[in-house]
């Protein structure tokens, strides 16, 4: 994250949410850059240093949800927080679905968007300041305080915030059974009424792009007690962390 002011896209196809949102910002001392389509967030990305993004589900043609997936397919990592309509469960489960770590039903609450943007950055911030460390299983490496799982050829997998946060949950809890609140608990996610929900929908998409990769999921269900992640992991020295055979 950079450390002056953080940087905050506001993506919404609506002008007044675009002035109200980045004034209230703003004020708060982020910097907003605020756009009206997916494409010139994009622009953005390429040009600035961000360090989250909000997005409305309203954005463009009316799939800001879509824009969401374009993001994380472009390699945006940043957490990103999604408008969500009217209280809609759909809307954020097909949010987190498709790539955002969280999501706030409209009309928002500015105080409350606030409050999550500094949720979500400061378990950046702790990542950041940690003791480096590694760990490796089936031939990844997990690297918590940069944030990146690299593959044996040495190129990076693709997991969003969320995404990330959870492998850590599991692979420094690996063995243990962790039960849906405990994995809230360990992701610092926020506890809503669909949170076991959230709680699953990130695991599917771990598992699936974790099989990939490996051709294991390495993450097992717990009937009635949540889940256990199943793979041998070792802790790697800093020093052997770029060594394949560390792997």
């Amino acid at each position: 994250m950079s450390k002056q002011q953080p940087h905050i896209l506001f993506v919404s196809a609506i002008a007044e949410d675009r002035r109200s949102v980045s004034s209230y910002l703003s004020i708060q001392q982020f910097r907003t850059t605020a756009v009206g389509c997916s494409r010139t967030a994009r622009h953005e990305f390429e040009a600035n240093t961000i360090d989250a993004v909000v997005l409305d589900v309203a954005n463009d043609d009316g799939t800001g949800a879509q824009t969401c997936r374009r993001l994380r397919e472009c390699g945006v990592v940043v957490p990103i927080i999604l408008f969500t309509s009217g209280g809609d469960p759909i809307d954020r489960i097909v949010g987190l679905e498709l790539g955002a770590d969280d999501c706030i039903d409209k009309p928002v609450n500015e105080k409350e968007l606030v409050a999550r943007i500094r949720a979500r950055l400061r378990i950046i911030d702790r990542s950041d300041n940690r003791v480096i460390d590694c760990y490796s299983f089936a031939g990844l490496l997990l690297d918590v305080s940069e944030r990146r799982v690299t593959r044996p050829n040495g190129s990076a997998l693709p997991l969003t915030s969320g995404e990330f946060d959870l492998l850590v949950a599991f692979v420094k809890k690996a063995g243990r059974k962790l039960s849906r609140p405990q994995l809230l608990d360990l992701t610092e996610r926020r506890v809503t009424d669909d949170s076991t929900r959230s709680i699953d929908v990130l695991v599917s998409r771990l598992r699936r792009k974790l099989f990939a990769v490996t051709n294991n999921e390495h993450i097992s269900t717990i009937r009635n007690g949540g889940y256990q992640f199943t793979s041998e992991v070792n802790a790697v020295h800093r020093d052997q962390a770029n060594s394949p055979a560390s792997r």
